[in-house]
């Protein structure tokens, strides 16, 4: 079944189509959202709400970029409406910062990686991950982020850079860069 035919299908309710599609591209959708440093349950609620809104908003989809592109455009509207309306709902407390015990001696090659991803700006964050994590073509990360190719090859560039900087830097710099110095009692 081509994209068209699939999205046409889908447009008109047929039940086992929605069910082809959510099969075709849920995991991307989970991967990409989740490369955007969230919590595993944000993730959860966002792809649930990127299928339904995908299939409502099906009957626009044009044929102009493969599904699976048009798919990730619409992750990427959810989460920057959700990023955007989004409150912290854990009040920081004195004693995570005066904690004695070193919370990063048992990080892994991989949490480390997934650390300085974090750390990227949103726009080169979206465009790396996208690249690298979802494996999708610089084009097709242009026409998802409403960007030039230019933009998409200089965010890749410059994530790549900084990413290399933040997993280069001596401990002792990154400890005082990611955890804040203990008050001193009074």
């Amino acid at each position: 079944m081509t994209d068209r035919e699939l999205a046409g299908a889908v447009g008109s309710g047929d039940p086992a189509a929605f069910l082809e599609f959510v099969r075709l591209h849920h995991h991307s959708i989970y991967r990409y959202l989740k490369g955007l440093s969230i919590s595993r349950e944000d993730v959860e609620d966002l792809t649930i709400e990127t299928m339904h809104l995908a299939r409502r908003k099906i009957a626009g989809y044009r044929g102009e970029a493969s599904l699976r592109t048009w798919v990730h455009r619409v992750a990427y509207r959810c989460f920057t409406h959700w990023n955007r309306r989004r409150r912290p709902t854990e009040p920081l407390t004195e004693e995570l910062f005066l904690s004695s015990a070193d919370p990063y001696a048992s990080i892994h090659e991989a949490d480390a990686l997934l650390a300085a991803i974090a750390r990227l700006p949103d726009p080169m964050r979206q465009a790396f991950v996208l690249h690298e994590v979802n494996e999708l073509p610089i084009e097709d990360i242009a026409h998802v982020l409403e960007i030039p190719v230019g933009t998409v090859k200089s965010r890749l560039f410059h994530a790549r850079t900084k990413l290399r900087e933040l997993l280069t830097a001596p401990e002792e710099e990154t400890h005082v860069l990611l955890v804040p110095k203990p008050r001193p009692a009074n």
